[in-house]
């Protein structure tokens, strides 16, 4: 098994590839388009915005939107700094994928060398799927299921309650992720 790296080579490792994330998100930031689905929830978030509530078109109430949590975020961030709401979910989606990526990174450093753990991380930031998610609650519930992993290893229990429960209410479907954690504490 390779020599586990110092806290100092993880540190400093995993900040540059925190960096290279972010710059990375930044590049998709400005050049990328959310999907399908995040438009719908970007519309909600929109009108809740402009004062129009949080609904997709005003004057009707129908909840259409996968993930209210997310569209409420982003419409609140905009409503408050009057800033277009496909802007925050430009950058909510960079910092996300550069926290997975991160996360991934310390998860791994705590039992491999530096190099697998680069490599993971790596293939989290440049990984297709997650990218073809972008500005849509996906990126922030992967990086809240990160750090649940990551503090479910580090044997802090109530940080990873909390981040799969962020990661939940996101997108239910992450529950599969919380359910992994509880499986394997009997």
């Amino acid at each position: 098994m390779p020599e586990k790296p110092s806290r100092a080579a993880t540190l400093l490792a995993g900040t540059v590839l925190l960096g290279v994330g972010v710059a990375l998100g930044a590049l998709l930031a400005n050049k990328s388009a959310p999907y399908d689905d995040a438009f719908i929830t970007l519309r909600y978030a929109r009108n809740f915005a402009e004062g129009h509530g949080f609904v997709y078109n005003p004057g009707e109430t129908v909840l259409g939107t996968s993930s209210p949590l997310y569209g409420l975020t982003i419409g609140l961030l905009a409503r408050v700094t009057g800033a277009d709401p496909l802007l925050f979910a430009n950058w909510v989606s960079a910092l996300s994928l550069a926290v997975a990526g991160w996360y991934a990174f310390r998860l791994v450093a705590a039992d491999f060398d530096l190099f697998a753990a680069s490599v993971v991380a790596i293939s989290v930031v440049i990984n297709p799927f997650l990218v073809s998610t972008w500005g849509g609650e996906w990126l922030v519930a992967i990086a809240a299921m990160a750090a649940g992993f990551f503090y479910y290893r580090a044997s802090s229990m109530m940080a990873s309650a909390v981040a799969f429960s962020i990661a939940v209410l996101l997108r239910a479907e992450a529950i599969l992720g919380a359910a992994l954690v509880v499986s394997a504490m009997r």
